[in-house]
């Protein structure tokens, strides 16, 4: 029976606390939760409607307001304002209802807010108290026992009762507590800026049997004296007139932080102090809640052994008798027919002499303030039906030990009141935003995300920028003037999905760089020893991304065609003529490699001054020559060089002669990248007077000695090899002989197998598929006739170009005080973005923040492959130490295809590209609706001044017309500063 009351009554109390949970965790709005606020909204001012239809006139018809209604963007913010006030009236009546008089009321707004600029602080506190009142023994029978048994007939059957003494402690439980306002830092509440709401003291007899301890420790109550609960009243009486006792809060629409209705610093204090009071009620409740619910289970207790009837006032009913009290915020918007003039939006706390105000409409939805006034006359109405209702049931209740009386009822029935009304409120002002979201989403007819921003803003570049300056995806083929491609370098989007529709190409602002390679040259180191001297073309790349949110993830995809190849280098930039390999691969007969672009952004130049600020000059110093630093190794490099040309200047063969020579190409890259051949040995050699055929014919010859050569060498290691496995063999046998069974003894050449493998021609076979670690030993006497002469050869060559490149490096940096004028450091690009982005720093609080990108590649590559032309495309993943090996072997042969370094590459692409991030902090459509911003905007701008940048011209040369010039200034009026539109270069410096 205990079991299932305590089942019961727990039960009951679970909805008490939905209203607290709305409160602490208010619901996120989204497009997808649009139409689930409403339907809440409905469910919960569905009584308040009903009783709106009673109040009004059965002429008016007020209903939900709802996007599908006739208004305008202002009569949102008059419905903000409108429930904002109505709230403040609604609170200030339920704390009249507590015991805060009208005159007590006026003089706390008047003296101890407006003229002593104090704070005003409701405090609830409370004190308690369990005293032994007396100690007894009782006798408590238990039911009667017959026994069988007995000397006689008369004592046959025979009854008897067990008599049982128990000690029995009365208990007397005392709970005083005090609800009062007080000024300033008199926590005391008896000074002259206190007043009292509440002074109470109720009690409760319980008896315990047993263990002499009191039931506070028994039942794990709060402490004797808890903490008190304060809730500030400051901004509340701050938004009153204490002579008419009138709400007067209004949003500041010409302050910037005013974004929208719901997103405004006045709407945000409101809601910080609505949500604090609601704390506080619910702390209020849940005491004498929980008070009430571990007496109860004590009484209980006593009833169960004594048989007494311990029903008394239900606390609970109290709570949810607040649910039929008319809540009077309600987000409603009525249709005018006919104009009227204004009336007073100021909204009047209900009193009884107050006079009802003239009803007046205006076109705008918003209800007048007549109704206001009924609607809080309503309220007050229905608090005091309910409170002499709770105060009857009290004085008709029999017992007179009763532990809570009708007045803590009253106190929660108020508090739930207030919570309701916080609660309806929290849940009008997000709907107003919801309202807004449902607009726009009907208005576009779909939810726009980021990658529909994106797709918007590669269409509206086209449309502005003049096709000269217009971004362009960052997708390049590797091939010849006049040639089909060898393959395809590009910078592409992961999507989401699998669709293979939602790959892009980055968006780039790209510009081909006129650079004299004689007076400004671009050095690749390839060890410790050379460089490589950079004669291709140069391409200067400035990407802008967006990020809502979360940034989208890249991808740097390189691609080849079949009996095609070139060389990918990345790395960065580390000067006017520095490039720096980080990671580098060699790519041929239709490999394509994946390589995933990790991305991080650095503070914006305001943020890094304002991180700056207070440290010591010593450690702002440090922090300015990181901050450098990170920002000049944040230009990424893209090398790509072609095989085929190099290889015909290395040789000394004609242009294009390599262009249909599939084997032969295939033959020397074996070479070069499986045996380290010196390219000496394949060299024309002949009359330079030969024509083109000739000296293709001399160069076949020289790879075809090598290469019968090497297969000479392979078979020579493949004989050697297998004596040394007869004449281990022999030698085992030997051993063996005596000891072993002849049975046992294996053949020969089935040895020989045994070792190499499955069989005898599958270990040579392997072997000679093997390339080997080191140059090959040649045993024939041509073999060492020419090993010894080319190495005479290398060794001259290496010193000379050695003393070659030590010469060509002092030469550029004797002449290099010359050329820093004419040439563009491009690590000094991104700090010349950083200071033109600082000069829109205001705009970064709701604009979105433009920091610059750094990039680097990620550990876990995809390459597929073809092992050959009849088997299927593979995929393996590259690690780290798989990107090392294969950046070794990329070196290698750049330094083979180079001499060293004494032979420039000509016949390449160096892309530099430079990027910078505009990061918004939520979503697009958040962006728009609870920001209030127009990302497209601000995008369009940061676009303009990075290209404006790149390209060194200024905005009307980089738009298409004189039309859209204007309208962007008219946004941006910045951008017609000149000095954040200066070019790289600056040939006044």
């Amino acid at each position: 029976k205990l079991k299932a009351h305590i089942t019961s009554k727990v039960s009951s109390y679970r909805p008490l606390f939905k209203h607290y949970r709305l409160i602490q965790y208010p619901i996120m709005h989204s497009s997808v939760y649009s139409s689930y606020l409403e339907q809440s909204l409905r469910g919960d001012i569905e009584k308040s409607l009903a009783v709106v239809e009673t109040i009004l006139s059965n002429t008016r018809n007020p209903c939900l307001a709802t996007p599908s209604q006739s208004h305008t963007y202002d009569d949102k913010f008059s419905l903000s304002v409108f429930l904002t006030n109505i709230a403040l009236m609604a609170v200030c009546n339920v704390l009249m209802q507590m015991g805060l008089k009208k005159d007590d009321f006026q003089r706390l707004i008047d003296v101890v807010v407006v003229k002593k600029k104090l704070a005003a602080t409701l405090r609830f506190e409370s004190t308690e108290t369990c005293t032994l009142v007396k100690e007894e023994i009782i006798k408590m029978e238990g039911p009667e026992v017959v026994k069988e048994g007995g000397d006689s007939l008369k004592n046959v059957f025979k009854s008897k009762k067990v008599i049982t003494k128990v000690k029995q402690f009365h208990w007397k439980m005392d709970i005083r507590y005090r609800i009062y306002v007080y000024g300033g830092n008199d926590t005391s509440g008896s000074g002259e800026d206190s007043f009292t709401l509440r002074d109470e003291t109720v009690s409760c007899k319980i008896i315990t049997r047993g263990n002499k301890e009191p039931p506070a420790r028994m039942l794990d109550l709060h402490a004797r004296n808890p903490s008190p609960v304060d809730v500030s009243l400051t901004w509340l009486l701050k938004q009153m007139d204490a002579s008419s006792l009138t709400a007067a809060y209004d949003i500041d629409r010409s302050a910037e932080s005013c974004r929208t209705p719901r997103n405004n610093q006045e709407t945000m204090e409101a809601e910080k102090h609505f949500n604090s009071i609601g704390n506080w009620c619910s702390q209020v409740s849940r005491y004498f809640i929980a008070k009430q619910k571990n007496v109860n289970i004590l009484k209980l207790q006593d009833s169960v052994h004594t048989g007494l009837n311990q029903d008394g006032m239900d606390i609970t009913l109290a709570a949810r008798a607040s649910d039929e009290v008319f809540n009077p915020v309600v987000p409603l918007f009525e249709s005018h027919n006919d104009k009227k003039s204004e009336g007073d939006a100021r909204l009047l706390m209900h009193d009884d002499s107050a006079e009802g105000g003239t009803e007046t409409g205006t076109t705008s939805p918003i209800l007048p303030a007549s109704d206001i006034s009924s609607f809080l006359t309503e309220q007050c109405r229905t608090m005091e039906e309910k409170i002499e209702a709770l105060k009857k049931q009290g004085d008709s209740s029999s017992n007179t030990t009763d532990f809570m009386t009708s007045n803590e009822a009253i106190l929660t029935l108020l508090c739930k009141h207030l919570i309701a009304i916080i609660s309806i409120w929290n849940k009008s002002v997000n709907y107003i935003e919801d309202m807004l979201l449902t607009q726009l989403k009907d208005a576009i007819g779909k939810t726009v995300k980021s990658s529909d921003l994106d797709d918007f803003i590669r269409f509206h570049n086209e449309r502005i920028f003049h096709e000269d300056f217009a971004p362009e995806p960052f997708c390049y083929s590797v091939r010849r003037p006049g040639f089909h491609p060898e393959g395809v370098v590009t910078i592409e989007n992961v999507p989401d999905s699998v669709d293979k529709k939602d790959i892009h190409q980055a968006m780039t602002f790209t510009r081909k760089l006129e650079t004299n390679h004689k007076l400004t040259p671009v050095f690749i180191p390839i060890n410790a020893a050379a460089s490589v001297e950079f004669r291709g073309d140069m391409f200067l790349h400035a990407w802008i991304m967006s990020k809502f949110n979360q940034r989208n993830k890249f991808e740097l995809a390189a691609r080849t065609r079949q009996f095609s190849s070139f060389l990918l280098i990345l790395g960065k930039m580390t000067g006017p003529d520095g490039f720096e390999p980080a990671h580098a691969i060699i790519l041929q007969n239709k490999d394509e490699i994946m390589i995933p672009l990790l991305m991080e952004d650095l503070p914006s130049a305001k943020e890094f001054k304002d991180a700056i600020e207070s440290l010591s000059p010593e450690q702002q110093r440090f922090a300015k020559a990181f901050r450098s630093m990170k920002l000049a190794s944040s230009v990424f490099g893209v090398c790509i060089i072609q095989l085929k040309p190099q290889l015909e200047v290395l040789l000394g063969l004609p242009d294009k002669s390599l262009t249909k020579e599939i084997r032969l190409t295939q033959d020397l890259l074996s070479l070069f990248i499986d045996y380290q051949v010196p390219s000496d040995l394949l060299t024309f050699d002949g009359l330079s007077d030969m024509n083109a055929t000739s000296k293709l014919l001399v160069v076949k010859n020289h790879v075809k000695s090598v290469m019968d050569m090497i297969k000479s060498a392979k078979e020579d290691e493949m004989k050697e090899e297998a004596m040394k496995a007869d004449m281990a063999h022999d030698m085992f046998s030997k051993d063996m002989v005596g000891s072993v069974p002849q049975q046992q003894f294996v053949p020969k050449r089935a040895s020989a197998r045994v070792m190499y493998g499955r069989s005898s021609v599958a270990a040579p076979a392997a072997l000679a598929a093997t390339p080997p670690t080191s140059p090959p030993r040649w045993r024939s006497g041509f073999g060492v006739e020419v090993n010894s002469k080319s190495l005479e050869v290398q060794s001259q060559e290496t010193q000379e170009n050695k003393g070659g490149i030590s010469s060509s490096n002092n030469g550029i940096s004797s002449s290099s005080s010359t050329t820093n004028s004419s040439s563009i450091d491009f690590t000094h690009i991104p700090k010349k973005l950083n200071a033109a982005f600082e000069k829109f720093s205001a705009d970064e609080v709701y604009g979105g923040v433009m920091r610059t990108t750094t990039f680097k590649t990620g550990e876990k590559w995809r390459k597929s492959y073809q092992p050959n032309l009849l088997s299927s495309i593979k995929t393996k993943a590259f690690y780290v130490d798989d990107q090392k090996r294969e950046k070794n072997k990329a070196l290698d042969l750049l330094d083979a295809l180079s001499r060293s370094g004494s032979l420039p590459i000509a016949c390449a692409e160096l892309h530099i590209i430079v990027a910078s991030t505009h990061s918004f902090e939520q979503s697009v459509v958040d962006t728009v609706v609870k920001k209030n911003v127009n990302p497209i905007e601000k995008i369009e701008r940061s676009h303009l001044v990075v290209a404006s940048l790149i390209h060194d011209v200024g905005l009307e040369k980089l738009l298409r017309s004189t039309h859209e010039l204007k309208r962007i200034v008219g946004h941006s009026p910045l951008l017609l500063d000149n000095s954040s539109t200066r070019g790289l270069i600056d040939n006044n410096e």
